[in-house]
């Protein structure tokens, strides 16, 4: 029986080496197209951008859409490029090669192992040939002068970020709306564990709540303010504390209106926090909550700091973003463990909502190393339900977590 076990062990490490490589695909630019590796590929896209531009220009912006001018080391991928660089009636399009004194060289520092000159080329004419384009209309390279004009491709690797598995690349996504990366960080706000660059600290040494606070200023409605609060990875602001009034009150004063949406809602007679936290704590403008014709379901900052008011459903203002303490981000890359885990729910397979990669989940006898006495658990458990050696929590003892052991043989790293 034991034999007919280890038998495993060949597939089982295979499966555990490749559990972690599972990434949202995603297409970087509307027109990409894919070398796929099963075609004999390297999985890189590649894009004819039609705005014309300089070689620098074009360098530049192709680094922006997250990738960079297109390198070609072979054959194949030249026959690949070509037709690309024909398309769309532009005689012309640059590619990823200068000249840097007598050599050649990729944008990527890649090996100038291939080229494909057309007959006489390059020649330098003038001598202020420098970068590298097909020669116009057909498959061979030229060297041309950058004040040229030409459309460019793009190539983009095959590790393109969509870390809210939506189907768009993140660097595509924050090009075209650089609102999306508030802090600049490089990572989607929605997926970061980062508040914004405008948010600020309300220090727990200065008697705060180590939360984050920001004022935006847009006019919107109160449903817009509370899904633009939780896109960022907040929420409308709740007060629940005299201190914490106080400290709202500072930011959403902006010398006018001082109107800032809250993220108080009524139900009926009552109000709540969208949070779900005690309503135990109030601050009423004198007066109110009036209900005025019935329709005042809304919170927010009124005119004097401090004091609030109900507001309708019509009422456009600015509002008041809060970000709890810092979410889980175990591994330190910026994103939060929750998002990945969704994205990716192998990197936490035995479902604790905490990254494995963070773990030790192998090390079933805890004693600091996974080593043979827990292969030993896991064998010694093999086919039973719900025991400890079922490291993914999948009900049984089975080959998935013996790939678990093999995997991470060794000692646990905090």
């Amino acid at each position: 029986m034991l034999n007919a076990k280890l038998s495993f062990v060949c597939l089982c490490f295979a499966l555990a080496s490749t559990a972690s490589t599972s990434h949202a695909q995603c297409t970087p630019y509307p027109s990409a197209v894919q070398w796929r590796i099963e075609d004999g590929g390297n999985g890189h896209y590649y894009a004819r951008v039609m705005e014309p531009m300089e070689w620098e220009a074009a360098k530049v912006r192709a680094e922006a859409l997250g990738g960079h001018l297109a390198t070609i080391t072979s054959q194949a991928e030249n026959d690949l490029v070509m037709p690309l660089c024909l398309a769309g009636g532009e005689p012309s399009s640059w590619l990823g090669g200068k000249r840097v004194g007598e050599q050649w060289t990729w944008v990527t520092g890649e090996k100038w192992a291939f080229s494909n000159w057309a007959p006489g080329e390059p020649n330098n004419t003038d001598g202020r040939e420098f970068y590298l384009l097909n020669w116009f209309g057909n498959t061979t390279w030229n060297d041309g002068g950058n004040l040229y004009p030409g459309t460019f491709i793009v190539e983009w690797e095959t590790e393109q970020l969509d870390c809210d598995a939506n189907g768009i690349c993140d660097a595509s996504e924050m090009l075209a709306d650089p609102g999306l990366d508030m802090n600049g960080d490089g990572v989607l706000d929605r997926c970061d564990c980062r508040p914004p660059k405008i948010a600020v600290e309300w220090k727990i040494a200065d008697g705060g709540n180590g939360h984050y606070y920001a004022r935006i200023d847009d006019g919107v409605l109160w449903p817009e303010a509370k899904a633009a609060a939780e896109a960022l990875g907040g929420h409308l602001a709740t007060i629940t504390s005299q201190p914490e009034n106080a400290h709202i009150a500072v930011i959403a004063t902006d010398g006018n209106v001082n109107v800032k949406h809250l993220g108080g809602i009524r139900d009926g007679d009552t109000w709540r926090w969208i949070t779900g936290e005690p309503w135990s704590y109030i601050n009423w403008y004198p007066g109110e909550p009036n209900n005025l014709n019935g329709i005042e379901i809304y919170l927010a900052t009124w005119v004097i700091p401090g004091t609030w008011n109900d507001i309708y459903p019509a009422y456009a203002a600015g509002y008041i973003i809060e970000w709890e303490p810092l979410m889980a981000d175990c591994d330190g890359n910026g994103i939060c463990d929750f998002v990945q885990i969704a994205q990716q729910p192998n990197l936490d397979v035995n479902g604790d909502a905490t990254l494995d990669q963070c773990q030790c989940i192998a090390d079933v006898v805890a004693d600091g190393v996974v080593d043979a006495v827990d292969l030993a658990r896991v064998l010694n458990d093999w086919g039973s339900p719900n025991s400890s050696g079922d490291i993914d929590r999948n009900g049984i003892v089975d080959a998935s977590d013996l790939a678990y052991v093999l995997s991470t043989w060794g000692p646990c790293h905090p």
